[in-house]
């Protein structure tokens, strides 16, 4: 609450008391809460149930309020090279240990950096108009999705996870429709899914996986 619903406020204020000119505000998906639609379209309604989502949501709603020059950005995940939490880094270092996996059924929406950065140029160096963007490809895959590549790319063709039912604290399916974006900025994701994953997994064995997850706990 401090960060996200406080300092957002304190942005707010400032950006206006300065007059800045633009200001752009990386809001979680989790804003959304359980998505009564998929892809979810920018204008559903919020309706968030953990503590971050509801923080980033009501530091997001504060600052619609204000009449600033605002790009929210309502953000799949992110990956990238640097990447050490989430499904992909978790199952590659799990596997080069030798350690068991497991994974929910549970369906996200990948986007990589590259892409992501693309637009940030754009919206940083364009004139476009104000307002809450999707950040995403608009297609779903599953973790055991992301689980097969890393096992495939690591030589363990053989190797089984264990699948289990989304948790009652999760989201099973959360997809997030960009068309309004990609509308808007003229914008569309181009490193596909296979792609974006094999990325990453490459810069972890060029690293060193005890460089890239020295600050992991099992």
């Amino acid at each position: 609450a401090e960060v996200n619903i406080l300092g957002s406020l304190n942005v707010a204020r400032l950006s206006s008391d300065y007059g800045v000119s633009k200001i752009i505000n990386f809001q979680t998906s989790l804003c959304y809460g359980i998505p009564i639609e998929n892809p979810i379209r920018v204008n559903h309604e919020t309706n968030p149930f953990t503590s971050y989502g509801i923080s980033k949501t009501v530091g997001e709603f504060y600052m619609t309020k204000m009449d600033l020059p605002l790009f929210s950005l309502r953000l799949a995940n992110i990956c990238s090279k640097n990447l050490s939490i989430g499904p992909i880094p978790t199952f590659y270092k799990r596997i080069k240990e030798g350690k068991e996996c497991y994974c929910t059924e549970a369906k996200r929406d990948f986007l990589d950096f590259e892409d992501f950065y693309e637009l940030l140029e754009k919206i940083l160096f364009g004139s476009y108009e104000f307002g809450i963007f999707n950040v995403s490809t608009g297609t779903g895959n599953s973790i055991k999705q992301v689980f097969d590549i890393v096992k495939n790319y690591l030589g363990e063709k053989n190797l089984n996870v264990l699948v289990k039912p989304v948790n009652k604290d999760d989201i099973p399916i959360m997809i997030l429709d960009p068309s309004h974006t990609e509308a808007v900025f003229d914008w569309k994701p181009k490193v596909s899914f296979h792609e974006m994953i094999i990325k990453q997994l490459k810069y972890y064995d060029e690293s060193g996986i005890i460089k890239i997850f020295s600050h992991l706990k099992n």
